[in-house]
């Protein structure tokens, strides 16, 4: 864990230092885990997701000039981001081959990270004061803090629940996600004066996060209104 805080720390001053730009952004976001599921006709998994929920997040991006146009106009460049996230996700049903055993079955958890997204973009200059953009790369995330609580009843015996922290995963507490994620994504969008930007934003989970749900992986899509100075 120190290791990985070193390297982004090490990273985040390396980007701001030599950055062109820096761009405010925010906005509200929408969150949720895609986790497999058994198909028991089949035998076989398929995939399942939880409900949706939105959340929201800000942060700051540093923008890196890295190639110039014959128009001596900024095209390739890197984006490195500091970003507060909200996220989590709600499930009503079993999700698993243990179906049968539960006549009810409730779990929601949400969280708070820390992202930090590392972009190439490219710069579409469409009109002298209207760009469009598209970036891709990858993001890593630490967890900070947030809850979980689940409720079920089985076979119509007796009912449980319990809850606990969301970045709290052990092998007594399988609930619990684990605080390092990393995800691959882009994202396209508009840029107005070079000052006012519109984007949206995809990123896919590709680390497993959690025992309960099985092989969950995150899911997270953003839409950003940002500005750079």
């Amino acid at each position: 864990m120190k290791k990985i805080l070193l390297v982004l720390a090490a990273l985040l001053t390396f980007s701001f230092a030599g950055a062109q730009n820096f761009e405010i952004v925010g906005g509200p976001s929408l969150s949720y885990i895609k986790y497999p599921t058994l198909n028991s006709a089949f035998n076989r998994q398929i995939g399942g997701k939880s409900k949706i929920m939105p959340k929201f997040h800000f942060g700051v991006n540093a923008i890196i000039p890295l190639a110039e146009d014959i128009r001596e106009e900024t095209s390739f460049y890197s984006s490195v981001g500091l970003i507060f996230a909200g996220k989590g996700y709600e499930i009503n049903k079993p999700y698993e081959d243990d179906l049968p055993l539960y006549t009810t079955f409730y779990q929601k958890g949400y969280g708070y990270s820390l992202d930090c997204p590392v972009h190439i973009g490219y710069n579409f200059q469409v009109a002298d004061n209207f760009a469009i953009f598209v970036e891709a790369g990858a993001t890593g995330s630490l967890g900070l803090f947030g809850k979980w609580k689940i409720q079920y009843t089985y076979k119509e015996q007796f009912t449980e629940s319990g809850r606990g922290n969301y970045y709290d995963y052990t092998s007594a507490n399988k609930c619990g996600f684990k605080r390092m994620d990393v995800a691959l994504g882009g994202k396209i969008g508009v840029l107005i004066n070079n000052r006012i930007s519109l984007g949206v934003n995809a990123d896919f989970g590709i680390l497993t996060l959690a025992d309960y749900p099985r092989q969950a992986r995150s899911r997270n899509y953003w839409l950003s209104v940002g500005y750079r100075f």
